[in-house]
């Protein structure tokens, strides 16, 4: 015990002189801020009131009250702070960066020389504006602020209005102690205030059918609490919805919202929705697609020849050479001749059309001079080719060992927008015996992968089918694969052969269902000491490891 007893007072002492941390900094009738709390009744959420404060407290240290070591850090910053010192060395670093750019002519030198003249002058902006690293650690004392205590008091008023309590006070009491203030607000409402009817005036009689067919998804409903917030959000829901529904020019400065308080009394809300017809048309018009064009080579210029033109269901492709299968393409399309300008499906067929990766860029625009609502799809291939190389080194029990990678890709691989990938590594590393203490021997791992990724799904399926499922990224891959490893004890060959299908209803969510996943494996045991070891395993009852190494043949399905 004796000798944590003599160290009870290194601990001790900064908390006890924590207390008087931070205070020394402040100025002559200046008062530390140092801890402030809501009092607020059940239904305010507490969390979005702090986020409103103006002003705040020093962080403390592990929770502990009084430490403000974050105050010193930073004046000690301060202390050796010469902002001049910095202005200076940005002045220096960008002349001589600037000299070393105008001597170079190789493209790729100055390149690289800009990338690193930016990361250093942001460096010297960094310390030029937020101070040293001492400083930017830590930070200044707060100092208590009667006039953002007011701001703080104003932001929860509006807050609390804003969620329905539109009669409410805030209450601040200050407590001071020495040169520490200690700030509660107390928050009082009033019942809040309910949707009791909504009122629609909208002259298109066309909008308001379809307002009422979509109550069910309104975010203004009546019997709920007043909120600022829902309002906002319908009125972009609203418009959102419209141009889902052929109001391709529609905007949400159209919408309006009247609140009034007065008309049925009792903390009751009467909420009237105006959609105002556009001045200069006198009404909101409908647009329907006419036509949708689909250039797959934008960006292509072939002087004196012509792109040729192909109709499929109901789109006009143009493209100078033929390569894609116009039936997957279509499967990833769902702009249609006669149908509503919809956003939504718009986003859908650019989302779509991307997902395939065979292509730089997916743009789609409206065209609705000449009388006409045209849709336009513009695409540029990626190459058709690609190659990776990775060198590197792993260090494993200690030792480094060298790995190379190497990865190819083929696109449109059988004109249908397959993707054939090849995937192969090789490496050499340290690895431990698994019969010698303190022995470490090289390894070897070989590997190469091969796979072809459809579009679609491979099954005996409808088209009908096959462009119903075409919005949630249905693909099929088939892929290959054998490894090799060869370590002193053993040696081991592994080939897998898998089909998985894979699909996603949401940009975040995707389902993978492997139908099979076949691997064949094969041990050589090349160490009679290793060998010994399996059978004392074996003997011992633990078969795992031992049946790890027999010839073996596994089937799975996976989800």
């Amino acid at each position: 015990m004796i000798p944590k007893i003599r160290y009870f007072p290194l601990i001790l002492i900064p908390i006890l002189l924590s207390g008087c941390l931070g205070t020394q900094h402040l100025k002559e009738n200046e008062k530390l801020l140092y801890k402030q709390r809501i009092k607020a009744p059940r239904g305010i959420n507490e969390e979005e009131l702090r986020a409103l404060y103006a002003q705040r407290p020093n962080r403390k240290f592990l929770s502990i009250p009084f430490i403000y070591h974050l105050a010193a850090i930073y004046y000690l910053g301060k202390n050796h702070y010469n902002q001049e010192k910095f202005v200076k060395k940005k002045a220096e670093a960008e002349k001589k960066f600037d000299d070393k750019i105008a001597h170079t002519t190789s493209q790729r030198k100055i390149n690289n020389l800009q990338f690193r003249r930016q990361k250093k002058i942001d460096k010297f902006n960094s310390r030029i504006e937020k101070g040293n690293l001492f400083m930017q650690w830590g930070e200044p004392v707060a100092v208590y602020d009667s006039a953002l205590l007011k701001i703080t008091v104003n932001r929860f008023k509006n807050y609390l209005f804003s969620e329905g309590y539109f009669q409410n006070d805030v209450i601040p009491e200050v407590t001071t102690a020495g040169k520490r203030v200690k700030v509660t607000y107390d928050i009082e409402v009033a019942e809040p205030y309910r949707i009791d009817s909504i009122i629609y005036r909208v002259p298109d009689s066309t909008i308001y059918r379809l307002l009422r067919q979509s109550d069910r998804n309104s975010l203004i409903r009546k019997g709920e609490r007043y909120r600022e917030d829902n309002f906002t959000q319908e009125r972009e829901r609203i418009d959102l919805y419209l141009k889902d529904n052929g109001y391709y020019d529609f905007s949400r400065q159209y919408i309006d919202f009247d609140i009034d308080t007065t008309l049925l009394g009792d903390k009751k809300i009467a909420v009237m929705m105006t959609i105002r017809d556009p001045a200069r048309r006198g009404y909101h018009k409908q647009f329907v697609v006419d036509s949708v064009h689909f250039i797959t080579d934008a960006g292509v210029s072939l002087p004196g020849v012509e792109r040729k033109h192909v109709m499929y269901r109901d789109v006009h492709y143009l493209y100078y050479q033929d390569q894609y299968n116009l039936k997957i393409l279509s499967q990833r399309v769902f702009l249609a001749p006669g149908s509503l300008y919809s956003r939504t499906k718009t986003l859908d067929t650019q989302r779509q059309l991307a997902n395939l990766d065979a292509f730089k860029f997916v743009n789609i625009n409206y065209d609705s001079t000449g009388g006409n609502f045209l849709a336009n799809i513009f695409t540029s291939a990626l190459d058709r080719y690609e190659w990776s190389n990775e060198v590197g080194v792993n260090v494993t029990e200690g030792y480094p060992g060298p790995f190379y990678n190497l990865n190819f890709k083929k696109r449109n691989l059988f004109g249908g927008l397959e993707n054939f990938e090849l995937n192969g590594r090789i490496g050499i590393e340290g690895v431990a015996s698994a019969t010698k203490e303190l022995n470490v021997y090289k390894s070897t791992e070989a590997g190469i992968n091969a796979s072809v990724t459809f579009p679609q799904f491979i099954w005996p399926l409808r088209n009908s089918t096959q462009i119903l499922l075409g919005k949630y990224n249905p693909k099929t891959r088939l892929s290959i694969g054998y490894n090799y490893t060869d370590r002193p004890e053993y040696s081991r060959n592994s080939a897998t052969l898998s089909n998985t299908y894979t699909w996603q209803n949401q940009r975040t969510t995707q389902y993978s269902l492997a139908l099979f996943n076949l691997s064949l494996i094969n041990s050589e045991i090349k160490s009679s000491d290793f060998r010994k070891v399996l059978d004392e395993l074996d003997l011992l009852g633990n078969y795992n490891l031992a049946r790890s190494f027999r010839p073996s043949f596994v089937s799975s399905v996976i989800f």
